[in-house]
């Protein structure tokens, strides 16, 4: 599922950001909120109006902005899965150190500075638990990394998700592939947000790789 990436600096923000995403389904970043906690009502605002949301409160040192305790993001996530979040996105490393917050609809995140054999056995570890919802790990990398993430889309059948960090067109090619296998969460930023999160390539840039694949598939078939 493509989901649009909402780094909105307050929660009147992230419904203009919405009403304008390119997918249903939007990721709202409280580490970004000037008051991340603020997110909560965005969360509900934008649940009302039908959009599948995806909370999240990402700690620095896990490609978030926020300082606080750990803890906050399991306290969080509970509070938005109770003000309608379809989904909580939470660091693996928190989960392991506190536990899953009540009810499903958790992803475990790994964020690793290079998808390698570590990320996916941690991977492998929370898929096997079959304590979440889903699972994401994403990392750095070239073709070979690549090649992997897109093996492992292709292995977990849709209970996990893996592609590359970064603007290039591997991160672009790995996210749109991941869609294509049925990957259960893929990220692309709000354009018009774009330079907030530089490390993550723009929804618009995988929808066009799905666009350009599906015409080429197209051309091939006749």
């Amino acid at each position: 599922m493509l989901c649009t990436i909402i780094p909105a600096r307050s929660p009147g923000e992230a419904l203009m950001l919405a009403d304008s995403s390119p997918t249903r389904c939007v990721e709202v970043r409280a580490d970004f909120m000037d008051r991340p906690w603020d997110a909560l009502d965005a969360v509900e605002a934008l649940a009302s109006k039908g959009f599948f949301v995806v909370a999240t409160l990402r700690l620095r040192g896990e490609g978030g902005l926020y300082d606080g305790p750990p803890i906050d993001a399991v306290s969080f996530s509970r509070e938005a899965l109770g003000r309608g979040a379809r989904l909580v996105d939470v660091d693996a490393r928190v989960l392991e150190a506190y536990g899953v917050p009540a009810g499903s609809g958790v992803v475990a995140s790994i964020h690793s500075e290079t998808l390698d054999n570590h990320a996916v056995a941690r991977a492998e570890d929370l898929l096997e638990s079959g304590a979440f919802e889903a699972v994401k790990v994403v990392g750095g990398g070239g073709v070979g990394e690549a090649l992997l993430a897109l093996k492992l889309d292709m292995e977990w059948k849709g209970r996990a998700s893996a592609f590359l960090t970064g603007r290039g067109w591997l991160s672009v090619a790995t996210r749109a592939a991941a869609e294509v296998l049925g990957a259960p969460i893929v990220y692309g930023v709000h354009e018009i947000v774009e330079s907030r999160l530089p490390h993550v390539p723009p929804i618009s840039a995988v929808i066009e790789a799905l666009r350009s694949w599906e015409g080429g598939l197209r051309w091939r078939l006749g």
